[in-house]
């Protein structure tokens, strides 16, 4: 396996060690060896935090209106046409979504294509509930085409933001180690816990039960956030469709490893020079 580069910018052999062997099944059969496994880690997920502790800033907080505000992160900007981060005035080589996306099948490729535009496509109805929920959570209630109603009043119902603080609405964030960037959803506080979220809309109610989580997706955020000195608890995916939501809540360690397996994959498929 090959050693990649973790977000305090120190290499993480070890943390490749403990995944990789953690799915031994001699490991797995040997109760003794296996919890020496998983201590080892329970280190490696401590180290990579407290590294990210020692070489990052402080967090970037809003000082006006919710002392738990984000500001954001200066210089990174997003073309939405393009598709494409720039930050300090330069392009990033890669996005989240670049990364994640190298494993798509060719045929997987064209259905998405197939129903991304139009007036019913995933593009304008998951652009549509995704503004929805950002100024809802900044304290409005944006217009919505009626068409997308079922979707919103789901959303409305869950209860998942009823006590939440919020501390992030379509935040950006950066690794420049992997010269790389992506937006995540939402960052919440909640029960004491702070909740980094991504927002999957479907186009019906069994779509909303098949969709799986965005695990590594959520494990970029988390590590690119990290960065900027604040560190989530939780990992939270929230699927909707028309009149029924799905509300996934993972750990963030989990998160973290499958980004770094997905980063592995999208590195092996890189020209190397």
């Amino acid at each position: 396996m090959k050693q990649q580069v973790d977000p305090a910018g120190a290499g993480d052999t070890d943390w490749s060690f403990a995944v990789y062997f953690s799915d031994d099944p001699w490991i797995n059969e040997n109760p003794s060896v296996s919890d020496w496994v998983q201590s080892v880690r329970d280190w490696v997920q401590f180290r990579h935090v407290l590294g990210l502790i020692c070489c990052q800033s402080m967090p970037i907080l809003h000082p006006g209106r919710n002392p738990l505000m984000l500001d954001p992160i200066p210089e990174l900007e997003f073309f939405k046409d393009e598709h494409r981060y720039r930050w300090r005035g330069e392009w990033l080589a890669h996005s989240v979504s670049d990364v994640l996306d190298v494993e798509l099948t060719p045929f997987k490729r064209a259905m998405i294509e197939k129903y991304k535009h139009g007036p019913d496509g995933w593009a304008i109805r998951g652009e549509t509930i995704h503004e929805y929920l950002d100024g809802y959570l900044k304290g409005g209630r944006p217009p919505v085409p009626e068409k997308w109603d079922k979707w919103i009043d789901a959303l409305l119902d869950e209860d998942f933001f009823g006590e939440a603080e919020v501390m992030a609405t379509e935040y950006r964030v950066v690794d420049p180690l992997k010269n790389c960037a992506g937006s995540f959803d939402f960052l919440v506080r909640k029960n004491g816990l702070i909740q980094i979220g991504d927002l999957k809309t479907v186009s019906s109610k069994k779509a909303v039960a098949a969709r799986k989580p965005a695990t590594a997706q959520l494990g970029a955020y988390s590590s690119f956030l990290a960065r900027q000195g604040v560190y989530p608890d939780v990992a939270v995916t929230i699927v909707v469709g028309p009149e029924k939501v799905k509300v996934v809540e993972q750990s963030v360690g989990t998160c973290l490893e499958a980004w770094e397996e997905a980063w592995g994959k999208f590195q092996a498929t890189q020209p190397q020079f």
